[in-house]
């Protein structure tokens, strides 16, 4: 194949982005097979080894494409390349982000093409911490940082927590799916709690929202969340997600796809743990989440008692009044502006 003759197909798709498996189908005339290297990282020596193994006997074209990152900011601009090679292989790069091989199942080219692969990929430390995105016909992970929570829970919450904590984290441990529920009025300390558990347990935190939860039961999708199997699932603020369907003619597809992922056969397969946040009264939740061996966990954040309230205020030295009734988390560590700014607690509630 001639690279100077090689003309590619007008197949892109959104943000210019070629569709990898419409191109194979163009070049082959069948639907391909896959090797995902999802999440891997490449040094830049694999370009010139698939070069110098293929370019000898003029087995391959190579068409090379930029499209931009998530943001409109230079850093974020990402090369990727395509290898068309003989034998029904096609090959699509980016160096920075992860490889997939589309093939047809019989290509001499295939274990060649793959030893080069997996001798090019750079280790990188495994992040925990993950969002959902979607890239033009695809669901991929990004990455991020969470800030550091060093928490007392004995003393930040109330004492009837201890029990439930120990529930929960027996539950990200197992090798089961199922669903937490974690409800109370804002500034309770909700999302502290969620930054304690991604800091402190083993497993791959994956932030979604409620609108890609929506795609639970497309194929593409169950493939996707396959890759991630026995990860924890955080929902927040999932109100509308989970509200009851009585009296309501319109089918809540993302409520359904929860109750099919924590539970049954797809549970089985998946073992994924769903952890869903809200602020509304309890009364509203859809009853069938509440179903005995559904759901795993369920804790109301309150108000801190007055004598936890007061106990840390002791304790911590802050330079505010010792209180009369019950107070939130948020209320006590922002009682005074400059006070909270002295304190070392860095709680986002």
């Amino acid at each position: 194949m001639n690279t100077e003759n090689f003309q590619v197909p007008n197949i892109f798709g959104e943000y210019g982005l070629v569709n990898n498996e419409a191109f194979y189908f163009y070049l082959n005339n069948h639907i391909p097979n896959v090797y995902d290297f999802e999440g891997a990282t490449f040094d830049k020596n694999i370009l010139k080894a698939i070069e110098d193994k293929f370019s000898k006997n003029n087995e391959y074209a190579r068409y090379e494409y930029i499209r931009e990152g998530y943001y409109s900011n230079q850093k974020n601009i990402r090369e990727n390349y395509l290898f068309v090679l003989r034998q029904g292989c096609l090959f699509r790069c980016s160096l920075s982000h992860d490889a997939i091989v589309y093939h047809d199942g019989n290509s001499e080219k295939l274990e060649e093409l793959l030893e080069i692969i997996n001798a090019h990929i750079v280790e990188t430390p495994k992040d925990k911490f993950y969002m959902v995105v979607r890239d033009q016909s695809r669901f991929e992970l990004k990455a991020f940082k969470t800030q550091t929570n060093q928490l007392d829970l004995k003393q930040l919450y109330n004492s009837d927590f201890e029990d439930i904590h120990i529930e929960i984290n027996s539950f990200l441990e197992a090798n089961r799916s199922g669903l937490v529920i974690l409800h109370g009025k804002q500034g309770t300390g909700k999302t502290s709690y969620i930054r304690h558990l991604i800091q402190t347990n083993s497993k791959q935190v994956i932030y979604m929202n409620a609108e890609i939860v929506s795609h639970f039961s497309d194929p593409d999708f169950i493939i996707f969340l396959f890759k991630q199997r026995d990860s924890i699932i955080v929902i927040e603020d999932c109100e509308e997600l989970l509200m009851a369907r009585i009296g309501s003619s319109k089918v809540n597809a993302g409520l359904i796809n929860i109750l099919n992922m924590s539970d049954g056969l797809l549970g089985d397969a998946l073992n994924l743990k769903f952890i869903c946040t809200f602020n509304a009264p309890l009364k509203d939740i859809d009853k069938a989440l509440l179903r005995k061996g559904r759901l795993v966990a369920r804790y109301e954040f309150k108000d801190l008692s007055t004598e936890k309230a007061n106990a840390i205020i002791q304790e911590q030295k802050l330079n505010i009044p010792l209180q009369t009734k019950p107070i939130t988390l948020a209320e006590l560590f922002n009682f005074q502006k400059q006070n909270f700014e002295q304190t070392k607690m860095g709680i986002g509630f």
